[in-house]
């Protein structure tokens, strides 16, 4: 049975290759972004999905903007929040560079963003009577020490991912989530042309956007109906240190 999928931040990275999976798959594909071009070269990529511009940071118009997703096939089965951002501090891992101006710009989309999200989807699948699936990207950084507004962040996407597991497994909505490590994306300054090897991770190598998206594939799938409120690794051990 086809599905509509949205995935809230598709444009680039693991959310592109997930797109590309759930497209490959024959599902109906609601994809996001912030900027019109780049939503545009994505839409290109994946003939019959739809596009919206949505900007996490204003959280206050999550229903608004699923309202317009829903518009687009008439309905919305699976969801997979995949946005996140890095400040520059993030990047340089610099515990006295954050300033409340950061940490405000990284909470909102990373977590506040992702919070009202699920509040907004959860309501109309309760209401609608949808047994769907949420998919929270993490990241491995939610199972270290931090200091740093990218990681705390993501602790709270984890303790939320086990939350709402619990929260909504009583109506068969089932949440899940993902913690990627060190992933080959423009996010982390990975290009074409690099290798993949990564001495920090005893893997050896960092992994595949298609890698993480094809677990995220299997958790928004009949497959994991019955896991909930959990958060699957995938960093190639990193976490293990």
């Amino acid at each position: 049975m086809k599905r509509t999928v949205l995935l809230i931040g598709g444009t680039g990275g693991i959310g592109f290759a997930t797109a590309k999976h759930f497209h490959e798959a024959g599902d109906n594909l609601v994809i996001t972004g912030t900027r019109q071009n780049r939503l545009d070269t994505a839409l290109s990529d994946l003939p019959g999905a739809k596009g919206i511009l949505w900007d996490l940071a204003e959280s206050e118009r999550a229903r608004d903007y699923l309202n317009d997703a829903i518009s687009l096939f008439g309905s919305i089965d699976v969801v997979v929040n995949c946005a996140g951002i890095l400040s520059v501090p993030d990047r340089k891992n610099d515990f006295f560079a954050v300033t409340p101006e950061v940490w405000r710009k990284v909470e909102a989309v990373n977590l506040q963003g992702l919070f009202f999200v699920c509040q907004a989807v959860a309501e109309y699948m309760i209401r609608e009577g949808i047994r769907g699936h949420i998919v929270n990207v993490c990241s491995e950084m939610g199972f270290r020490p931090v200091w740093y507004p990218y990681g705390a962040t993501k602790w709270g996407v984890r303790g939320l991912t086990y939350g709402l597991g619990r929260l909504f497994a009583p109506y068969g909505i089932v949440v899940n989530g993902i913690a990627p490590g060190h992933t080959a994306t423009e996010m982390v300054g990975w290009s074409e042309s690099d290798d993949l090897t990564e001495a920090s991770i005893p893997r050896g190598v960092m992994a595949r956007p298609e890698e993480i998206a094809d677990t995220i594939f299997y958790l928004a799938s009949d497959g994991a109906k019955n896991i909930m409120g959990h958060i699957v690794v995938s960093d190639g051990a990193r976490h293990l240190y």
